[in-house]
């Protein structure tokens, strides 16, 4: 490993891994990531202090495999990338699950060539650059398009399918390297919503068995504790909707319901279980990603109108009013769907995706990397 990147990253366990806005980005940045890596939708994106991070995702590449277990790092510093090395790594996979505690990236489960589900789980060191096989523990039943979500030190794993339609759920502690199964819910569920509030993880909506469900559950990692979280006629019952959450409320927005796209949502606080409705936005935009930006609201960017045409108009809710507005994000990326979208060192970034143009032809799959700065965002 060269030195230079050994000593960028020691200044990220310096500094912080929170991302924190400098001030002074003024030009928009596109990147491309390397060959090795290629382009990708469906990607598993983090960040960490001034890196950026991808890992799995469909290539096209590869016959549009879903099987991709390669990860690459983009320094903003110096500007380099680096492919993640795939010895001791998981084999390629698909559908597996993916979170990150500091500057280790987990991997659970998924399936491999042989469609099998595993329980394996795996770490990415990406100080060291090195993969790490955690093992097995079964208890925890192998799955596939589970939840793993982050909370303080511990990976909580929720819902997914299974081989034969059991299931549990349950946590893996990073600091004594143990998981605890719980079994105080055990239906399969999948397409949720799964988001980190005050050290809890709240689950709603998402697909059990066939039926779109408008229920939800706050999962208690510390007791394996279950909490039913009332149901509102300000949300209908979706599968797929994006969510994002605030520390102590959870933004829902869009997702498919029993009767087509979605283009509305709410807002629930989880210290007070009260309920608020956000109203739709102007444009019929569905499979769409969102982010929180400091000081600004909720970006909600890409995904497609209701006739297939791709739009780069973004959409910004007011969190104090709840009212949207149209902005146009100067040098944003040609609209697309199935793409990153985040916040690092006070700049957005778009990572990958389909794009295509407003009569929705020109499809094109993206291994670029676009950073704007908070400042040019209207």
């Amino acid at each position: 490993m060269r030195l230079n990147h050994l000593m960028s990253l020691l200044l990220i366990l310096i500094v912080a891994t929170a991302c924190v806005s400098s001030g002074g980005h003024t030009g928009s940045e596109v990147l491309s990531a390397p060959d090795e890596f290629g382009t990708v939708t469906y990607s598993h994106c983090f960040t960490s202090g001034h890196m950026f991070h991808a890992l799995g995702g469909i290539t096209p590449h590869e016959d549009l495999s879903p099987l991709n277990s390669k990860g690459v790092s983009y320094n903003l510093d110096q500007k380099i990338w680096d492919v993640w090395p795939t010895r001791n790594g998981p084999a390629p996979k698909g559908n597996f699950s993916a979170a990150q505690i500091g500057l280790n990236i987990y991997v659970f489960g998924g399936e491999e060539k042989s469609r099998r589900t595993s329980n394996d789980l795996f770490v990415f060191d990406s100080f060291k650059q090195e993969w790490t096989r955690i093992g097995q523990n079964a208890k925890i039943i192998g799955r596939r398009s589970a939840s793993l979500t982050a909370v303080g030190g511990s990976l909580v794993l929720f819902g997914g399918q299974t081989e034969d339609h059991q299931n549990n759920w349950g946590k893996f502690d990073t600091s004594t390297q143990k998981w605890t199964a719980f079994d105080s819910f055990t239906k399969e569920r999948i397409s949720n919503i799964a988001v980190a509030v005050d050290s809890k993880v709240f689950i709603w909506g998402g697909f059990e068995g066939k039926i779109r469900s408008d229920e939800g559950l706050l999962l208690f990692p510390l007791t394996g504790a279950i909490e039913t979280i009332p149901k509102s006629p300000l949300l209908d019952a979706r599968a797929n909707a994006k969510a994002v959450g605030d520390g102590t409320r959870v933004y829902i927005l869009g997702g498919m319901g029993n009767d087509g796209p979605k283009f509305d949502g709410a807002v629930y606080d989880v210290r007070d279980k009260t309920w608020t409705k956000i109203p739709a936005f102007t444009h019929t935009r569905k499979a769409f990603e969102m982010t929180l930006i400091p000081d600004k609201g909720l970006l909600v960017w890409g995904g497609r109108e209701v006739d297939n045409t791709f739009q780069s108009a973004a959409f910004l809710l007011d969190q104090k009013t709840l009212i949207w507005r149209t902005v146009e994000i100067p040098n944003a990326p040609r609209g697309r769907l199935a793409h990153c979208l985040g916040t690092i060192d006070g700049r957005l970034y778009v990572f990958g995706g389909l794009s295509g143009d407003k009569t929705g032809g020109n499809l094109e799959t993206s291994d670029e990397l676009t950073l704007i700065p908070f400042g040019k965002i209207p």
